[in-house]
Formats: C-alpha cells, sequence, structure tokens
C-alpha cells in the first residue's frame, strides 16, 4: 500500500519547528514520504527550512488558497500522485510517536471497510489499560486524520467545503471539518483512539482558534511516547 503523509503549514515557524521536530521521532517518518504544502508568504523560506531540516519535502503554493483550500489541494495531490492512503497533519498540532503505526494499522485493515476516516485525535477521557484501544464510531476529530483514495475520489473530494457552506448562525466560519461531520458523515464509521495521538498547539495567529477557546482544543489524555502495541478496535462508548 502507498502512504503519504502531507502538511498544511501558513507563515507559523514558532509552532512548525516543535512540531516537525516531534515529528521526526515518530516510528516510520520517512517512510511516509511526509511534505509540507506551504502558503507562499513572507515567512515561506524560514518554514521551507525548518520542513527540509526536519526531512520534510516541501511544496510552495502558487498563490495563497487558505485554511478551506489548502488541505483539500494537499490530499488531492497526494491521491493524484498516487497515494492508497493519506494523513493530513497541520503546523500546529503535536503527534505521539506511534502515531504512524496506528494509521499503517487503519489503513491495512480497514481498506475495504465502510470506514469513511481514521482520526489520531480523542477529547474523551481515557481509562487505564486502554490507550491502544480503537472506537469504530462517528466522531470525526480534524487534528492529523487520514483516508483512502476511493473515498478521497468517491465522496470527500466534490463535496469539500470551499466556501464555509457549512456554517451556522452560531458558527458561521465552520469549514471543511464541519462538513464533513454534519453533512458526510452520516452513513460511515470513523476510527479514533480512545487516548488522543494529537495534541493542538496553536494558541496564537490562528484563523478558527482564539486563545479562550484554545484550552477547548487541547486533549487531556495525549502523551507523546508511546511504544508499540496492538490495537484493538471496541464500540463506541
Amino acid at each position: 500500500m502507498n502512504l503519504a503523509l502531507v502538511f498544511t503549514a501558513n507563515n507559523r515557524p514558532r509552532y512548525l519547528r516543535p512540531v516537525l521536530h516531534q515529528w521526526a521521532r515518530v516510528r516510520g517518518w520517512r517512510d511516509w514520504r511526509p511534505t509540507v504544502y506551504l502558503e507562499p508568504g513572507r515567512k515561506a523560506a524560514q518554514m521551507a527550512d525548518i520542513a527540509t531540516a526536519a526531512g520534510a519535502r516541501v511544496r510552495v503554493n502558487p498563490r495563497r488558497y487558505g485554511v478551506l483550500t489548502n488541505p483539500w489541494q494537499a490530499l488531492n495531490t497526494a491521491f493524484t500522485d498516487g497515494a492508497d492512503f493519506t494523513v493530513l497533519a497541520e503546523d500546529d498540532v503535536l503527534v505521539s510517536t506511534d502515531v504512524l503505526e496506528y494509521f499503517d494499522w487503519a489503513a491495512h485493515s480497514h481498506a475495504t471497510e465502510h470506514v469513511l476516516a481514521a482520526c489520531a485525535g480523542s477529547f474523551d477521557g481515557c481509562p487505564d489499560g486502554h490507550e491502544y484501544h480503537i472506537e469504530r464510531g462517528n466522531r470525526f476529530c480534524c487534528l492529523v486524520w487520514g483516508t483512502w483514495a476511493d473515498r478521497w475520489t468517491g465522496t470527500l473530494r466534490d463535496t469539500w467545503d470551499h466556501t464555509y457552506s457549512s456554517g451556522t448562525p452560531a458558527q458561521p466560519q465552520s469549514g471543511w471539518d464541519w462538513n464533513i461531520t454534519l453533512r458526510i458523515l452520516p452513513g460511515w464509521d470513523v476510527l479514533a483512539p480512545y487516548a488522543s495521538r494529537s495534541q493542538h498547539i496553536g494558541e496564537h495567529e490562528g484563523t478558527h482558534c482564539t486563545p479562550a477557546q484554545y484550552p477547548g482544543t487541547r486533549a487531556a489524555n495525549f502523551r507523546h511516547d508511546r511504544p508499540t502495541a496492538p490495537y484493538t478496535v471496541v464500540t463506541p462508548r
């Protein structure tokens, strides 16, 4: 199976540097051919140097795509280039050392299942001894996730929200992740770990996160160092 890892990034080297430093410690990092899709801007050269030093390839977008379309562009390019399964990461989200082992397991074990995506993030509590339990349910988390080529071309690619059309009066800037949750996900399953394999650190300068909202984007059960262990699929709690 051809596995790909893509990042979206823009103008925030103070987040990209620790994020890619931690990613470089993830088992399987280079095997996944990591590529950073970088928005053009005044800090693009600095961002590119950080990515290259961490062992990632860099593609600078020909124009600014923004937070709605840059993820679509990164995913679509990876699948067009031949990926069977692609993980989408961001420049302000840390991950655990086993995150790519988890995605590798998910990509192979659920390749023919009715599962739309595998997510790294989880905000629920994790009972002791359940750190390697993976829930097959309907809760999508956009903080590092992956999907398969057939689910991309058959479901996600042409229904992506590029214009905030999935917004509500209470949340007018609810973008592609809300579109997946509210419009696309019904009828599909999603994989998500009991213990989060991702952790948001983008408190400042983000489009959709303010310092007041930031505490609600953090996973209390995240831990960076996680040894290799078998994953067990469980039903929703």
